[in-house]
């Protein structure tokens, strides 16, 4: 695995922000943007994003969807796994939830950025 790109941020507990992207070719995963993860397509639609370290708590997770078209689609976090250390993402079609790949050739890519802390309460 590659050097985490885990940011710490101060406070009364050690919080991380972990930030990334990466696109599918319909074979495989591509463009990825930022270290210490790695990317796996689950099925059509879904992926998981597995951290190099694994933290107790997520404090938040966003993702989101680029492209250079009009996607009409959204992008969820499902859930966070600290057993694991990843993040479910899944892509959808906004009018009918259909799960949807990103597109291939323009560019797509899937972002996300987590905050997690080195311990709960």
């Amino acid at each position: 695995m590659s050097t985490s790109n885990t940011y710490p941020v101060r406070g009364e507990r050690a919080a991380h922000i972990i930030a990334g992207a990466f696109g599918y070719s319909g074979t495989a995963i591509q463009s990825i943007v930022g270290d210490g993860f790695v990317v796996v397509r689950d099925a059509v639609g879904k992926y998981t994003v597995t951290f190099d370290k694994s933290f107790p708590d997520a404090i938040s997770a966003v993702a989101g969807y680029q492209t250079a078209t009009t996607a009409g689609k959204n992008y969820h976090v499902e859930v966070y796994s600290k057993v694991t250390g990843s993040i479910q993402l899944r892509l959808e079609v906004a009018s009918t939830g259909a799960l949807v790949d990103p597109e291939t050739g323009v560019d797509a890519k899937i972002n996300f950025v987590v905050v997690t802390r080195d311990s709960v309460s």
